[in-house]
């Protein structure tokens, strides 16, 4: 089976009149389409998890005391937290970081 290249690859298709090309490529974009928005689908969802694992980690270092490695952490989770309720959780922790180690700057 040789591999066809360019216009050889389109003319055998010769026989497919152009309605049913044109619906034959409306019916390509729209697959097009499906992947391009499950795709992006996916990786929203990837960003909403990411913004998530700063604030478990913040909470896990906060847990072993590591006030200051908490701090950092908090601040990034704040920056990537879009609820107010999120975000005010987040500075009542960088709040308690400071207060636990005897820093009120």
């Amino acid at each position: 089976m040789s591999v066809i290249y360019g216009f050889e690859y389109l003319k055998k298709f010769d026989y497919i009149s152009s309605r049913s090309k044109h619906a034959l490529f409306i019916t390509l974009i729209m697959r097009i389409f499906k992947s391009f928005i499950t795709l992006m689908f996916i990786l929203l969802a990837m960003s909403a998890n990411a913004q998530t694992d700063y604030l478990v980690e913040a909470n896990n270092v906060f847990a072993q005391e590591r006030y200051y490695e908490a701090i950092d952490i908090y601040k990034k989770a704040y920056t990537q937290t879009k609820e107010k309720s999120d975000k005010a959780y987040v500075i009542f922790q960088i709040a308690e970081c400071y207060r636990l180690a005897d820093n009120t700057k």
